[in-house]
């Protein structure tokens, strides 16, 4: 393998590594759940000063707003003549998205609510589902973010 490959390779593992590693202590050690937990909560509520602007960032990732960033992308693509960068831009996006619907099924894991009376009476309605790892509309936003890069 040439050595210009083996470094990004190297990161690229590393990074699986590390989101398995969060996965694991996400769904598995206590302490790290009630922390995710408390930090879930920390958006969720109507009155939270960071509520409005999570939920903007959250429905960026809609599949409206998503269909308009991938016209939006062709025609700047077409307009610059980058038709070789318009079908990686695609393939990022699709790939991605897939990706990661893939992995929700594979990944499902029951959440806070199910975990034994973890979570706060009152709060089900507002927790995840069990297929809420990995985000699908984080992945359709930075899909998107890496497509313009592109």
């Amino acid at each position: 393998m040439q050595r210009d490959v083996k470094r990004p390779l190297g990161a690229a593992l590393a990074c699986i590594a590390g989101v398995a590693v969060i996965v694991y202590a996400a769904y598995r050690v206590g302490p790290v759940e009630r922390l995710d937990l408390r930090i879930f909560l920390h958006f969720t509520p109507e009155d939270s000063f960071a509520a409005a602007p999570a939920r903007l960032l959250v429905h960026l990732g809609d599949l409206g707003p998503l269909v308009l960033a991938i016209a939006a992308i062709v025609l700047l693509g077409v307009h610059f003549g980058r038709r070789r960068e318009i079908v990686a831009a695609l393939a990022v996006i699709v790939g991605a998205n897939l990706t990661t619907q893939l992995l929700k099924v594979v990944l499902e894991n029951p959440r806070y609510a199910s975990r034994g009376g973890t979570a706060h009476p009152g709060w089900s309605e507002l927790l995840p589902s069990a297929d809420a790892f990995p985000s699908g509309h984080t992945t359709a936003v930075v899909s998107v973010a890496v497509a313009l890069l592109i």
